[in-house]
């Protein structure tokens, strides 16, 4: 019984060992077997774009203060504070009584120097009027026209009108007041346009050229999520005698949905392209530390599917790029998550494979690497 009861088990375990394999060598087979599943990752060179803020300020392309040319009581002026007005429109009005009656004072004037004018021409043809009484009559209509077109001129001035779509920005009087000729009565802004003004240092302005500029954008505080083209429009010549800064205007179309008036604040973006950068960027979880201190990552072969080491210059690393210098090519494969894991040599099943500038490539996209 102890016979048959020995060689059971021997059997049993000869059994094990056929199956589950036996010793370290079998062990380490099995592990060569795996295939890890790893994100790809192609390395791209480095962003030479920089990029720059400012603070801007809102201003209008066109700030107008409208007055009267004439004087007189204001009888019409019901524009608010706020409202739009439609270029062409009636905003103010004078009493125009005094200058009605003027012009048809003037017109009667005309009337009689025209006449008058006509019955010397055919005394002179008699030879019963001097020619230099013609002359004085000819001399007196002229007069006469001029003074009507001054009077039409002066009752056309009784009226004043929207110059463009205007914004009205401040009311200077209130309706039923005498005003003098000149006195401002209405401010009004023309926004069919925004610009904004910035100042820039000068080592930016000596250096940076409109080529090298690939975008401008302009950001709000009440509008965070939200980003504004703006296009460059002119520069002054002289810097600023306090700051040594050099004021840029940009313009920008006005936004819909948003009433962005003169005053307001906003922070002008502005990037810049500095040429080709020697260096690529590849993302930080592919990075892997040997036990010597040095950087190193791993290769991806896309037709054996196999990886081998290659250490690298590494600059420090970022939250979503670390820099290479010297060690990598720009097309290269390199594996983005899952580097901890393996091994000179190994075999990996790519999950993807995308670049620096495509989605799902940074720190926080490995969930599916293992």
């Amino acid at each position: 019984m102890s016979l048959r009861r020995t060689l059971c088990r021997a059997m049993i375990g000869v059994v094990m060992c056929v199956l589950l394999g036996c010793g370290p060598q079998a062990e380490q087979a099995t592990r060569g077997e795996v295939v890890r599943p790893a994100r790809i990752h192609q390395v791209s060179s480095a962003s030479t774009i920089s990029r720059r803020s400012f603070v801007a300020r809102v201003e209008a392309p066109q700030t107008v203060d409208l007055s009267f040319q004439v004087s007189g009581p204001l009888v019409e002026f019901s524009v608010k504070e706020g409202e739009v007005v439609p270029e062409g429109r009636v905003i103010a009005v004078l009493d125009p009584g005094d200058f009605k009656r003027a012009v048809r004072e003037a017109e009667v004037q005309l009337d009689l120097a025209r006449a008058d004018l006509a019955r010397k021409r055919q005394l002179l043809r008699q030879n019963l009027m001097s020619v230099s009484m013609v002359d004085e009559a000819e001399a007196l209509y002229k007069l006469r026209e001029v003074r009507l077109s001054q009077a039409l001129e002066d009752l056309s001035d009784t009226r004043i009108t929207a110059p463009f779509d205007a914004y009205v920005s401040q009311r200077f009087v209130d309706n039923h007041v005498n005003v003098d000729a000149g006195d401002d009565i209405v401010r009004v802004l023309d926004l069919t346009n925004l610009y904004l003004i910035a100042n820039l240092p000068e080592q930016v302005f000596a250096t940076a050229t409109v080529e090298q500029v690939v975008k401008m954008y302009a950001e709000f505080a009440f509008a965070p999520a939200q980003r504004f083209d703006v296009e460059y429009y002119e520069n002054r010549g002289e810097a600023g005698t306090v700051a040594q800064t050099y004021e840029v205007t940009f313009i920008m179309a006005p936004p819909p949905g948003l009433r962005i008036l003169p005053g307001m604040t906003a922070t002008l973006v502005l990037e810049f392209d500095q040429g080709v950068s020697e260096t690529v960027e590849i993302p930080p979880t592919a990075l892997v530390v040997a036990a010597d201190g040095r950087y190193f990552v791993w290769l991806f072969d896309r037709d054996s599917g196999m990886v081998t080491r290659r250490y690298v210059d590494a600059g420090v690393p970022r939250a979503e790029s670390v820099t290479i210098s010297a060690g990598l090519a720009s097309g290269e494969l390199i594996v983005a998550a899952g580097a901890q894991q393996l091994r000179d040599g190994m075999r990996v099943r790519a999950l993807d494979v995308g670049s620096g500038d495509g989605p799902g490539n940074g720190p926080g996209n490995d969930s599916n690497a293992e």
